[in-house]
């Protein structure tokens, strides 16, 4: 049983409250699933409070690993080998989750960096 003011309560919070909007739908265009997008955006919290260690391990390892890419340092923007910023993003990604990163995210993170650059590519491509 409730008081009076508890019953009024429940009746002024019904109606106050208005309908949430529909979410909206995925981008087909993300080739990943409803449970992976959920842990993407889950870790993506820790790699964001971390963005510029991430930004810099991933920077450093991408030369490092290639060095050809220093020599085209201002053609950066035309880099479309996949292999060549996937590995780096993901030791940057590794770094900021630690024992988190499981193959489960390394394979959410991988997925998603691969759609980053088709799509940023995509974006560069002048036709």
């Amino acid at each position: 049983m409730g008081c009076s003011a508890s019953v009024k309560f429940a009746d002024l919070k019904r109606d106050s409250l208005p309908e949430p909007e529909a979410p909206l739908p995925p981008d087909p265009r993300l080739p990943l699933d409803p449970w992976q997008k959920f842990y993407l955006e889950k870790s993506w919290k820790t790699v964001a409070r971390n963005i510029d260690k991430a930004g810099m391990i991933m920077f450093v390892k991408l030369l490092h690993d290639y060095p050809e890419v220093q020599q085209k340092w201002p053609q950066l923007r035309h880099l479309t080998d996949d292999e060549k910023m996937e590995r780096p993003f993901l030791e940057a990604v590794r770094a900021c989750l630690e024992d988190r990163f499981t193959y489960k995210y390394e394979e959410i993170y991988s997925k998603f960096i691969i759609f980053i650059i088709e799509t940023v590519v995509i974006g560069f491509d002048p036709h």
